[in-house]
Parts: structure tokens; C-alpha cells; sequence
């Protein structure tokens, strides 16, 4: 796409008179004085109000501390032009590349920036996602710890948190081609999950069998079921089925959510090729095909799982731009209410959730359920928030290396806690016992996150620093 000129009011766009009040993109554009303007001295200041935007990124694009709360857009004067390309807009969040060109004049008809481009704007993070998947991989390993009530109530919305903050992360997204978008999840998603599936499958196969009794349930049939079981596992990494039950993973359980993440986010890409209209649609029809049709299925790389998840995609695309804008008493008001429905719910209904073996209980309530806990965790993550915890930030940005080795560590860290006298079984169905084992696990953890993004960082899909 071509980039937009705003060069002044008179001027025209297309053959179109640019009006005086043009309220596209919630941007000041030259509405300075051009020369401290281009000389990035003077705050943008002046202008028609035209709507709130995101003042990060608008700091982000000026590269230069901006004071204002409230944002203008107006037009550029005859003396400087300002020169847009509109990458996306989604939910009133408008991506862009801007640029200041060679048109400021001062009187004298000389141009003082000659050829100067700003570099694409870079987003900065948004820190409520880190904090919610901070919440989120914090209740997964207490989830996979905890052997009592507490685990039944968490399983019914931690891995649905995940792929609703999947959707949630597109709207910051711009897009990009089939190709380099499946390029940007290959590096993300699959290569990570091959490479912590090797690992985790190397600790399990050579050390952990000889302390730990292993279930020896075949993962395929015919002549591939007459191999060893070891030898099974190590197949199933590279095709990931799900058999609906933990024989698929022996060697790390949770290692099913990449590969299903993956096939979910790309499948889920292709769906917003659609009209608006028909993405919701198509969501949740391919969802509907899975539970009338495909619950019994096992496909490669947990595909048939991952239809369950496009209804989330979806719905935290749509909903997390909202319910992250509402105020601290409509939060609590909505919470509390929400509080009320979940525990009539659960009470009544009983609701088991277990995505990896299948178990959804019944998918009419399912994202109804998971949808009214993912939102109240929300909820109480803006308030938490208020209290700039950067370790649940730090804990955030690093949950994909979190997710994948804290369940053999958490072995270990039992396994170790069993030479005290207590009974294993005794801690996992204690709430206290279970925290303790949770924070031992993230402790330990803490030194590996930290090596790992410092010498081998592609393991989690990240660029190695300069």
C-alpha cells in the first residue's frame, strides 16, 4: 500500500480534499512549528482532539518523553509534510510507519530534512499480558503439583488462558504474509518444541526411567506398537499425537500445548483472511466439528485438539482490548458477579476439565466456565498491577521456558522432598505442601531461564543480543 500524504489542509488525498478534522489515526502529524518540529525539540501540543491513543506508542514512533495524557490529531501546516503507511488496525489500535520527509520549508524554500526516515515504530510490551502470563504459568505448575480440589478449579480455564492471551497478543501483530507468518510460529512455537521435547526425552529415557517406574502403554498401533516404548516416545515427538491420556508425553506432559498452539495460531491466521463476520462463525462451527465428530480422533500435532481452541483465539482478540479498559469499580462489580455464577456453577455441575486427555465435560458449559474464570484472573491482574510486581512480569515473559521443563524438575523436587518422611502423596493433596513445591520448582528455575536467554535464547524462539 502506497503511503498517505498529509502534507496541508488545502491539499488533496486521491482527489480528495483533506478535511480540516481528519480523525483516522488518533496521531498528531506537524502540527508544530516545522522547524523545532524537525529538529524533535518542541512536544506535540497543539491541534483538533480527536481520540486517546496509546501513549507509548506514539512515544515509541517520536522516540522522544512525551507529557500529554490526551493526544491530537490535526493537520500538517504548509510548511511540513508527514508521510503514513497503514499497516492494521484492530479494535481501535492502529499499527503504522511513519516517517518525517523532505518537505520542511522555513521561508526560504530550502529543505532541512533531506531523505530523513524514522525507522518502523517497535511496540512496546504490554505489561498487563506479561503479568496475566506470569498468573497463568504460576497456576499451571501448582495445577500439575496439587493433587486436590484447588487442581480441579485451576484445570477448568490455565491452558484456555493461554491460547485466549494468544489472541489477545494479535491485536499488538502486524500482519504479515502466510509464509513469514508461519516462519515467525516455526521459530516460536515448533522449534522450541522439538528442541525441550529432545531434552526432556533424553533426562526421561536415560535417568529418570532407572528411579521412577514408567508406564510402558503403547502410543501406536500395528508394527510401530511392537517397538519399544521408549522408542515410541521418541517417534510421537516428531508426529505429537494425543492419545488422551498422559502415555502420549511420559517424558514431559505439558509438551502437547506447543505443538497444538502452533497448528491453533495458524489455522487461526488463515480464518482472519475471512470477512469480519465469518471469523466468529467459522470459530466456532470448526470447534462444534470437533465435539460432534472428532472427540474420539487423534490427528498429528494435537490438530484436533487445537480446534477446541479458535473459539479463544477469537475471543481474546475481542475481548481483551475491552475488559482492559474498564474502570476498577466496573471490574469489581463484574468480578464479584462473576465470583457468584463460577461457584454456583462448579457446585452444581461438578465440571472436569482435562484438555490434553479430551476431557471437556460438556463443551456447552465449557466456554462459558472458562471464559468467566480467564476473565475474572483479568481482573484481579489489573489490580495486581497497581503494585508493580516485576518478578510476576519477569515470570511473564519467560513462561515458555517455565512451561516446558518445570514439570521433570517438579519430579525431582518430589522426588528429593519424599527423603524428609513425608509422604509424596501427603504434600500433593496439601495446599501449603504444594506452594512449597511450587516455589522450590520456580526457584530453581530461575538460574536455567537466565542461562538459557544468554547463551542458547533460539531455544525460545528468541534472536540472540549484540
Amino acid at each position: 500500500m502506497s503511503p498517505l500524504i498529509y502534507p496541508s489542509p488545502t491539499s488533496k488525498i486521491f482527489g480528495t480534499p483533506l478535511p480540516r478534522r481528519y480523525n483516522l489515526f488518533g496521531v498528531v502529524c506537524g502540527i508544530c512549528d516545522a522547524k523545532k518540529f524537525a529538529q524533535e525539540k518542541t512536544p506535540l501540543s497543539k491541534g483538533v482532539v480527536a481520540r486517546k491513543f496509546e501513549r507509548k506508542n506514539l512515544e515509541s514512533l517520536f522516540q522522544k518523553s512525551l507529557t500529554l495524557k490526551d493526544f491530537f490529531f490535526g493537520n500538517a501546516r504548509d510548511n511540513g509534510n508527514f508521510f503514513f503507511r497503514i499497516i492494521s488496525r484492530k479494535h481501535g489500535i492502529y499499527h503504522f510507519e511513519a516517517s518525517l520527509v523532505s518537505c520542511f520549508n522555513f521561508g526560504s524554500g530550502q529543505a532541512a530534512n533531506q531523505n530523513k526516515k524514522e525507522k518502523p515504530i517497535q511496540f512496546m510490551r504490554d505489561e498487563l499480558l506479561d503479568v496475566l502470563k506470569g498468573l497463568g504459568i504460576i497456576l499451571v505448575v501448582f495445577a500439575h503439583v496439587n493433587k486436590g480440589e484447588p487442581s480441579q478449579i485451576i484445570y477448568l480455564f490455565h491452558m484456555p488462558l493461554f491460547f485466549f492471551l494468544g489472541g489477545a497478543a494479535l491485536i499488538y501483530s502486524q500482519p504479515v504474509g502466510v509464509i513469514l507468518f508461519v516462519k515467525k510460529r516455526l521459530r516460536s512455537l515448533a522449534v522450541p518444541y522439538i528442541l525441550f521435547s529432545l531434552i526432556s526425552f533424553a533426562y526421561w529415557a536415560f535417568i529418570e526411567v532407572k528411579f521412577r517406574k514408567a508406564q510402558s502403554a503403547n502410543v501406536f498401533s500395528g508394527f510401530l506398537g511392537e517397538l519399544d516404548f521408549r522408542m515410541q516416545q521418541f517417534i510421537n515427538i516428531f508426529t505429537a499425537f494425543d492419545m488422551g491420556s498422559y502415555n502420549s508425553f511420559l517424558y514431559n506432559a505439558v509438551l502437547w500445548f506447543l505443538p497444538c498452539m502452533f497448528v491453533a495460531a495458524v489455522t487461526y491466521h488463515f480464518i482472519c483472511k475471512l470477512p469480519k463476520v465469518w471469523i466468529p462463525i467459522v470459530c466456532a462451527l470448526s470447534a462444534l466439528i470437533y465435539f460432534l465428530f472428532l472427540q474420539h480422533w487423534v490427528l498429528p500435532w494435537c490438530a484436533e485438539i487445537a480446534l477446541t481452541t479458535l473459539p479463544l483465539f477469537y475471543l481474546g482478540e475481542w475481548l481483551y482490548p475491552k475488559i482492559k479498559k474498564t474502570s476498577k469499580r466496573v471490574d469489581a462489580v463484574f468480578g464479584l458477579s462473576l465470583v457468584a455464577s463460577i461457584i454456583a456453577i462448579v457446585h452444581f455441575l461438578h465440571p472436569r476439565v482435562n484438555m490434553m486427555e479430551h476431557a471437556f465435560f460438556d463443551y456447552k458449559f465449557f466456554y462459558i466456565i472458562s471464559v468467566s474464570l480467564i476473565l475474572l484472573v483479568i481482573i484481579i491482574a489489573k489490580y495486581l498491577m497497581l503494585f508493580r510486581l516485576g518478578e510476576l512480569t519477569w515470570l511473564g515473559k519467560n513462561s515458555l521456558i517455565i512451561m516446558c521443563l518445570h514439570e521433570p524438575l517438579k519430579r525431582i523436587v518430589l522426588k528429593l522432598s519424599s527423603f524428609s518422611g513425608v509422604d509424596i502423596n501427603c504434600i500433593r493433596a496439601s495446599f501449603f505442601g504444594s506452594c512449597v513445591i511450587v516455589m522450590l520448582t520456580i526457584l530453581l528455575l530461575v538460574p536455567i531461564v537466565l542461562a538459557m536467554n544468554k547463551y542458547v535464547p533460539f531455544l525460545v524462539g528468541k534472536k540472540k543480543l549484540t
